[in-house]
Formats: structure tokens, sequence, C-alpha cells
């Protein structure tokens, strides 16, 4: 539970931050960052704090802004190794779903409708159906099962093992691990992909400069990159301040992102964020309506439909690459 102080306090940035917590029963340091970590500038300043629970043990966390970029950083963070050990240890127990239960066919179910709506509307402005399609960071596997509803190869990497085997489980076309790992060990070839997504990815990332270089690998000449992360842009304080998280080590604005992209060799052609791309109670794909659990979960799927559109603000970028390869 994330519980954001007010404004004033937060702004003041006078507490101490949490530098030493406990992961999956390990002793884990958080180590502080001197320049910003997207564009390396070291004119920065401290945004504020806000205080979160883990495992019941109160934490406090600092983000700075940079002045160049705009893009705000946890200071202090994590460490790679440390962030895996969320992931592996808590993401099929909630922590990295939203705090719901995966089990759950309601849930379920609202995740293969929130999926094809976003797969419909992303693919009705793409000049045409991808063949092969990637989803990086792919969690509980729900979009590699509607890219199979339209005929498109997928796969999907993931770095919780305890995401990885639910899904390899499921009969999805899986792999464990980072995308460096998966193009070194061919798991994914150089320029074979027509789409990778990053959904909610991008902000757990230490350096995403070479991240991006290798989706820009995998990529075919052309091929269609889609980015989704937080807006720290919104002017919506409140939920700006649910983006904060122990896993969160990056939060960026439209242009700091957009900015970026370009950066590393993408053309960015379009904003479309969540919002933008339709409204997960229509447009349901057959096979969806078809599911037995699906009457069963209309209601809770109407419940919470209108609390993504309306209470969670996120930045959409869609990409792509003229070479497909650095």
């Amino acid at each position: 539970m994330i519980r954001p102080y007010n404004e004033a306090r937060r702004l003041s940035g006078n507490l101490q931050a949490t530098r030493l917590l406990t992961l999956d029963g390990e002793s884990v340091r958080l180590r502080t960052v001197r320049n910003c970590p997207v564009c390396a500038s070291g004119k920065t300043r401290s945004y504020g704090q806000v205080e979160i629970e883990l495992e019941r043990t109160p934490i406090v966390l600092n983000y700075d802004e940079c002045n160049s970029c705009g893009t705000a950083f946890q200071n202090p963070t994590l460490t790679r190794t440390a962030r895996r050990l969320l992931y592996d240890a808590n993401y099929m127990k909630a922590y990295g779903s939203d705090r719901v239960n995966l089990s759950d066919p309601n849930e379920q179910i609202w995740r293969s409708i929130l999926s094809d709506n976003r797969f419909q509307a992303l693919l009705g402005i793409m000049p045409s159906l991808p063949k092969t399609y990637l989803d990086v960071g792919f969690g509980f596997g729900t979009s590699l099962e509607t890219a199979a509803l339209y005929g498109i190869h997928a796969s999907g990497i993931e770095v919780s093992s305890s995401a990885w085997q639910n899904a390899q489980q499921r009969g999805l076309n899986v792999f464990n691990g980072e995308m460096a790992s998966a193009l070194r060990e061919g798991f994914i070839k150089p320029g074979s992909i027509d789409f990778i997504t990053a959904w909610d990815v991008v902000e757990h990332y230490d350096d995403l400069s070479r991240e991006l270089g290798l989706l820009r690998e995998a990529l075919r000449p052309k091929g269609m990159l889609y980015l989704h992360t937080p807006d720290f842009s919104t002017e919506d304080t409140e939920n700006k301040h649910r983006y904060f998280s122990l896993d969160h080590r990056l939060l960026f604005s439209r242009n700091s992102l957009r900015n970026l992209l370009e950066a590393n060799g993408f053309t960015v052609l379009q904003c479309v964020p969540s919002q933008q791309i339709g409204d997960p109670r229509q447009d349901i794909h057959p096979s969806i309506l078809s599911d037995p659990r699906f009457p069963d979960a209309r209601e809770y799927v109407m419940k919470k439909s209108p609390m993504l559109i309306d209470g969670h603000w996120h930045i959409g970028l869609l990409a792509t690459t003229p070479s497909g390869q650095s």
C-alpha cells in the first residue's frame, strides 16, 4: 500500500530515505545515484518522498527530478539484482500485478478483455497485421494469448521466474531472463520481430538506452514498438504519487520518453495512452465471450473498467525504426 504524504510534507524531503531493507530473506542495500540515469546530467533536484509498506515494514522512498530531461528517478535505488528479488518472490503472489489475485477467474477474464481491446486498437493503426510479436515483461502472459487469437506468432520475455513458470505451464512460448540473454541464446533472432510491446516495463530498467538498442536489434525493418508507462507529467497529483513504488526506478514525462526513443534510433508515430485506445467494456473477441467463465465475470469487469479509464494516467508511445537494426 502506498501512502503519499500531503503535498507540503512530500515536497520538504526532510525524512531519512530507506537505505537498507530485507527482500525474500536477504538484506539489501539501496545505492545512491549521482547523475540522471537517463541522460547522465548532474543537474537534478529533489522532487519529494513517499512512504510505502513492504511486508508490514514502512519504507521511505526519495525521488529526484532531472532538470535537463524531466525524468524522475528513485534515489537511493535498488540494484538490478535486488529488484529481481521482488519479481521472483512476489510477482504471482500479487506484488507485480496491481496487488490482485491472479488466480481469480474474474481477474483473468478482465485482463483478457483489456488485452484484447488494446490489441484491437493498436492493430487498427498499424499499416498491416504483424506476423511475429514479442511482449517484453509479459507478466501473466495475457497479451501472448491475445495475439494468438489474431493468428500472430507470439513470444514473451520475463525476468520473474514464477511468472515464467506459470506461462510455460499454459503452453506459451516464453523465455526467463532479459532481452540480452534472449538474443544471445537464440530465443529471439535479430531482425525477426514485427511488433514489440513493453507494458509498464521501462520504468524498471537500469540502462534504458541499452535495452532500447536491444529491442531495435530484434525488430525487422520498419517494425513497430509500443511502450506503455506511468505518465509523470500528468497534473493528476493523487494518481502521480501512486506511481512511486519500490520497483519503479524511473518515471517519465511524455517529452522525456519521446526524446529518449528518438535519441536511440526510433521515430515516434503516435502518442496512444491507454485512455485513448478504447474502452475494455466493448469490442470483446468472440472467443472471450464464449469462455464459460465470462458470464460470472461480467459484473466484475463492468465495475473495474471505469477505474482504469478514469483513474490511471499512462504514456503510450508507438514508434518505428527505418532500419530495424543498429
